[in-house]
């Protein structure tokens, strides 16, 4: 009796969570496949670009070092 729809926009709430399936196994499991985003730049002072050219929020303690700062 799970929603799987709530559990799929759930996990969709954090920053990290580029993509995410959610699907029913038989008999009784459920089964997520989550896509992390991965940054490779810091755009501005409050966002990140992914490898896939979205821009995203998270806060600067997270964000992982080394990363090219772009603005604009």
């Amino acid at each position: 009796g799970v929603d799987l729809a709530a559990v799929r926009a759930a996990v969709m709430e954090n920053p990290w969570v580029e993509r995410v399936e959610v699907r029913r196994q038989f008999p009784d499991r459920l089964v997520l496949r989550v896509d992390e985003r991965k940054p490779v730049a810091s755009f501005g002072e409050s966002q990140l670009l992914s490898s896939r050219g979205a821009l995203f929020d998270v806060a600067q303690p997270y964000w992982p070092e080394g990363l090219p700062r772009l603005s604009g």
